[in-house]
């Protein structure tokens, strides 16, 4: 049984936003209702998963159930079930203040009025020197069928994944992904053998109600891995070089709230081309990370979170 926690607060926080604040306060709760998930049978694995034993804060899901069930009849029930994870709320100095449901962080309103959330984006490269991409599935709630880095998602609002030092509660959820993801088994990813270089703040809409708002955390890790997507989160993946993946975002769109069709256009995630692109003249984040592989990863460390938007 995981440990029970109450929200993290800090005394030095100055927020006046009473939104945010009306989201990190506790009064009212409720049990978390755990999902029941169903999972790809063809897996070689058994993916471990993790949920968020903190109650919900009420304040909130009282005045919008209606809305939320609402929302979840237009989800796909796999992904409509995942939208009851606790995210980590957080300001946009990656303090802890509190927490709310997946759901809740991805909905534009909720996004327009300031709320802000813990993730992580994974790149995974093998001996070669390949990065590891994906195509987002179809039924994703944002940015669906568009291509991004190895593995995106959020550590949940839990006693071993709020665990700061070392970066190793992000590592934790990255570990927990990639398996549920891309069936990739835990004893191939160590903890020890991913590096955090990088936190970066956007904001990015997907279409008129979802988006994202995110504090990311950019972890790099080489690991030749044994693969098996699963399809409910994974349409298809692919082992690119560096010139084939710039070749891929020179050519792609981003989505932006489009309906990706069969039309041929390659679409990729913002926070992806944010990575990847050089901003003003210089080299991208990642092709410098890229050329320091196999070697010390560490020194390229900036946990100073870094805005863009």
């Amino acid at each position: 049984m995981l440990k029970r926690l109450s929200p993290l607060f800090s005394s030095t926080l100055n927020l006046n936003n009473s939104f945010i604040n009306s989201f990190a306060r506790s009064t009212s709760r409720v049990p978390l209702k755990v999902p029941s998930l169903r999972f790809n049978t063809n897996l070689n694995y058994t993916p471990s998963f993790f949920y968020s034993t903190t109650p919900i804060n009420t304040n909130h899901t009282r005045n919008s159930n209606k809305m939320t069930s609402e929302h979840l009849q237009k989800i796909d029930a796999y992904q409509a079930a995942l939208m009851n994870e606790e995210c980590i709320l957080v300001d946009e100095n990656d303090n802890v203040i509190g927490h709310d449901s997946k759901l809740n962080c991805h909905l534009n309103s909720n996004i327009q009025k300031g709320l802000l959330h813990r993730a992580f984006s994974v790149f995974l490269f093998n001996k070669e020197g390949k990065l590891l991409v994906q195509q987002r599935s179809p039924t994703k709630v944002t940015f669906r069928l568009n291509w991004t880095n190895t593995c995106c998602s959020h550590p949940l609002y839990y006693d071993l994944e709020l665990e700061d030092k070392d970066q190793i509660g992000v590592k934790r959820a990255a570990q927990r992904k990639l398996g549920h993801e891309l069936g990739i088994p835990p004893s191939q990813l160590p903890l020890d053998a991913f590096s955090c270089l990088a936190k970066v703040h956007y904001k990015a809409e997907s279409n008129g109600k979802w988006g994202e708002h995110e504090v990311d955390y950019i972890l790099l890790i080489q690991k030749d891995v044994d693969i098996t997507p699963n399809p409910e989160e994974v349409a298809d993946v692919k082992w690119l070089d560096k010139d084939e993946l710039y070749t891929m975002i020179q050519n792609a769109k981003l989505g932006e709230g489009k309906e990706v069709g069969d039309s041929g256009e390659v679409y990729v995630t913002p926070w992806f081309k944010l990575i990847v692109t050089p901003s003003g003249g210089d080299q991208s984040l990642l092709e410098k990370w890229w050329s320091f592989l196999g070697s010390d990863l560490k020194s390229l460390q900036d946990l100073r979170v870094q805005h863009y938007v």
